[in-house]
């Protein structure tokens, strides 16, 4: 079982190094903010903040060390997650006045979060027994994963009728699907994630 989650840790992690990097360099060519956002979001999230934990986790017996890192996975997260809402906005809802100002709200509040964790009570506090308010920065990773999983699903259902019309290109709405759904295997596996695990039994 730990090789199995090993080889998916390994393949989720080069897999949004190369697609968060190409995306980044399509984003330089076309001078374009969508692909700038979520290549940055995949590259940060995925193919850096991912191992980053891994490594935090790993450093008890560099206490200083492990703080640095913890610092450095939660500067990541901010970036990364705010990148994520303002390019679902963006591409889905641009006209929509209210879409702009929640990722304003959504931004705020984690850069909220974060202050608040480094003023007090710390982060050697938050590395030492997970307290504090930056606890609370899973509830902007599930609204995040919701929204790019309403989004594209949303979206896929109106180009699906269209589709049947001739009105709309096949591989843009199968894209959409499939986009949807791995939004959702996200979604679902973070909340699986949270989910206590049963006393062990005597």
């Amino acid at each position: 079982m730990l090789v199995l989650a090993a080889i998916g840790g390994l393949a989720f992690v080069l897999g949004s190094l190369v697609v968060g990097g190409r995306l980044l360099l399509l984003a330089r060519r076309t001078r374009q903010l969508p692909e700038a956002l979520i290549g940055l979001s995949l590259f940060l999230l995925g193919g850096i903040g991912y191992p980053l934990l891994t490594v935090w986790q790993a450093l008890d017996a560099a206490p200083r060390l492990q703080i640095a890192v913890c610092v450095a996975h939660a500067v990541l997260n901010l970036v990364g997650q705010s990148a994520q809402v303002f390019f679902a906005w963006l591409v889905f809802r641009r006209l929509e006045t209210w879409a702009g100002a929640l990722c304003a709200v959504y931004t705020a509040t984690i850069v909220g979060l974060f202050v608040w964790q480094t003023v007090a009570p710390g982060w050697s506090e938050f590395v030492r027994t997970g307290a504090g308010p930056w606890r609370w920065l899973m509830g902007h990773i599930l609204f995040s994963l919701g929204w790019m999983t309403i989004e594209p699903l949303l979206y896929y259902a109106k180009l699906r009728k269209r589709l049947a019309l001739g009105l709309a290109d096949p591989v843009t709405t199968d894209r959409l699907r499939l986009w949807g759904f791995a939004s959702l295997c996200a979604l679902l596996t973070t909340g699986i994630s949270l989910i206590p695990s049963p006393p062990a039994s005597r």
